[in-house]
């Protein structure tokens, strides 16, 4: 057997044991949601009907992540139906992204485009910017270091929440993160000002013009500086 036949007969084989191992974690999904179903039907307190994701860890049978990215790819493929329609319904785009980032709760993708789901305005998203930043509020907690979910968490504040000053602390936060580049530093200078801490803004820019290693940066935050002069 070629090194080539051997590679894919392996991969081959993977697969077929992934599907086999959801087989039965689909069915002990599936009878627990039917029995949390019954439970509201019955009119029994409960938050939402399904099953969440500490629950779900429970079954995984030690795949937590696997399961993490079947239910990723659920609410992707939720989300992509929802926009189809003509009057798109996402109400449970929000439980879905939750029993994902429960299971694993470093799976960075789900958190930063569920939560561009979640924000964004109907009909192209849910329209919960509220949910979002709670989505990616969990996603620093797991992940405190990944400077983009930062990034993620500004834009909510700016774009869709309009909290300016607390946005540019987002951005400065951010900033400060390994590997963050300069322009959060920038972006939270820039809003700052937007949002009346000219002050801030200053410090801000004087700080970029110091230690930017970019020339057209240092340049930048110089005539910004001046700006805030006038």
């Amino acid at each position: 057997m070629s090194r080539r036949t051997w590679g894919y007969a392996l991969a081959a084989a993977i697969l077929v044991s992934s599907f086999l191992v959801q087989i039965p974690l689909r069915r002990r999904i599936d009878r627990a949601n039917e029995s949390a179903s019954l439970a509201v039907a019955a009119g029994k307190p409960g938050e939402t009907v399904g099953i969440s994701g500490w629950k779900l860890r429970d079954l995984s049978l030690g795949f937590d992540g696997l399961l993490a990215d079947l239910y990723w790819t659920r609410a992707v493929q939720y989300y992509g139906r929802a926009r189809l329609t003509k009057r798109p319904n996402y109400r449970e785009l929000g439980r879905l992204l939750r029993i994902a980032t429960d299971l694993d709760p470093h799976l960075l993708v789900a958190y930063r485009f569920g939560s561009i789901f979640l924000a964004e305005r109907p009909p192209g998203g849910a329209g919960e910017p509220q949910q979002a930043m709670q989505l990616v509020q969990r996603g620093i907690v797991a992940n405190p270091n990944y400077w983009r979910l930062w990034q993620d968490w500004g834009f909510v504040e700016y774009w869709d929440l309009h909290n300016y000053s607390v946005a540019a602390r987002i951005f400065l936060a951010g900033s400060n993160r390994p590997g963050a580049e300069i322009w959060m530093k920038t972006l939270a200078a820039s809003i700052a000002a937007k949002g009346g801490e000219i002050e801030t803004s200053r410090l801000l820019w004087m700080e970029v013009y110091k230690t930017a290693a970019n020339a057209q940066v240092r340049a930048s935050a110089l005539e910004h500086l001046r700006k805030l002069e006038r």
